[in-house]
C-alpha cells in the first residue's frame, strides 16, 4: 500500500472499515440493556450509560486544565489564567496547545479501558462528541492562538498510528476511530499522514517521564507523499489520541512533523486527546 493510499483528506471511511463497523454492529446490541461501565440495568431513556455515569463524565469534562500540558488545575494553576499552569511557560513541550475532553478518572478511564483492552471499538462513539466539544470550546477561548485570523488555516485531525504488530493484535486503532468520528461532527479533514516506523514497548512499563521519552524517540515518520505534505503546509494540525500521560508519544509525533521542510510544515502542531492523567509532564 502506498503512502498516498493511506492518506485520508475527507471524513469517509474506507470500504473495509465500513464492513468492519457493520459486522461489529451485528455483534453488538443496538439497545444494550445494561450500562457499559457499571452493568446496571438501563432505564428506557438511557442509552449505553446510566444518567449517573454520564453525570460523572460531565464533571470531569468541566474541570479546568492547562492548555499547554493538559494537566488539571492544581497548586500549579496560574491565578491570572486558569487555562495555564505556572510551570509551563518556561518549558518546551513540543506542542502549541493540548485540548482534552476530561481527566483520566472514573468513569472515563473505565470507558477507555473497555475500548482499548477489551476491543470494544464501537464505544468510541461515546468519546468523539466529548472531544469535538472540547475542540469547539478551545477555538472560542483561544482564537488567536489556535486559529490565526491573518491566514485562516484549516484545522486538520491526524490520528496517532499504531505499529502494525500492535494493530494486528488489537484489531483496530482507537485513535483512528475517535478521529474519524470527531471529524464527522466538526466537518474537519482527517490526514493519516504519520507512520509508526519502530516498535516500542508499552509506555505503561516505563517508570519515568525520561524513560517514556526515550522509548518513543524516533518512533514516527511522516508519509513520503509530497502531495499530502503540501496540503499540511501552514495548516493547524491536531494530533489525536485517547490518553496523554507525560506527553512523550505526542511529542515524538510532533517532532516528526516539525522535521518537515519549512515550505510544507504546519503552522501549528497541537494535541486533541480524550483524557489526560494526573501525572504532570515534568515528573
Amino acid at each position: 500500500m502506498s503512502d498516498s493510499s493511506r492518506a485520508s483528506t475527507n471524513n469517509r471511511l474506507a470500504p473495509a472499515r465500513k464492513l468492519a463497523r457493520f459486522i461489529g454492529l451485528l455483534a453488538t446490541p443496538v439497545a444494550p440493556q445494561t450500562c457499559w461501565i457499571t452493568g446496571t440495568p438501563l432505564q428506557s431513556h438511557e442509552h449505553g450509560l446510566t444518567d449517573a455515569v454520564r453525570q460523572k463524565i460531565a464533571q470531569l469534562v468541566l474541570e479546568p486544565y492547562c492548555h499547554k500540558c493538559g494537566s488539571s488545575s492544581s497548586q500549579w494553576a496560574s491565578p491570572a489564567n486558569p487555562t495555564s499552569c505556572l510551570r509551563c511557560p518556561t518549558r518546551r513541550l513540543g506542542l502549541d496547545v493540548i485540548v482534552r475532553a476530561g481527566a483520566l478518572a472514573p468513569p472515563l478511564n473505565h470507558l477507555i479501558a473497555q475500548i482499548k483492552f477489551h476491543r470494544r471499538w464501537e464505544l468510541t462513539h461515546l468519546l468523539a462528541p466529548l472531544l469535538a466539544q472540547a475542540l469547539q470550546q478551545a477555538l472560542l477561548r483561544q482564537p488567536t492562538a489556535v486559529t490565526p485570523a491573518s491566514t485562516a488555516p484549516r484545522n486538520i485531525l491526524v490520528p496517532l498510528p499504531l505499529h502494525w504488530r500492535r494493530r494486528f493484535w488489537r484489531g483496530f486503532n482507537q485513535a483512528e476511530e475517535i478521529a474519524a468520528q470527531t471529524a464527522d461532527i466538526l466537518n474537519w479533514p482527517v490526514f493519516d499522514c504519520l507512520k509508526r516506523i519502530r516498535y516500542t514497548s508499552p509506555q505503561a512499563t516505563a517508570d519515568s517521564a525520561t524513560a517514556r521519552a526515550n522509548n518513543m524517540r524516533g518512533a514516527f515518520a511522516v508519509a513520503n507523499d509530497p502531495r499530502l505534505q503540501s496540503k499540511m503546509a501552514s495548516q493547524i494540525v491536531w494530533l489525536v489520541d485517547d490518553i496523554c500521560t507525560t506527553g512523550a508519544t505526542l511529542q515524538a509525533a510532533a517532532a516528526a512533523l516539525r522535521a518537515l521542510p519549512k515550505n510544507v510544515r504546519p503552522a501549528s502542531i497541537n494535541a486533541a486527546v480524550v483524557a489526560v492523567t494526573s501525572l504532570h509532564p515534568a515528573t
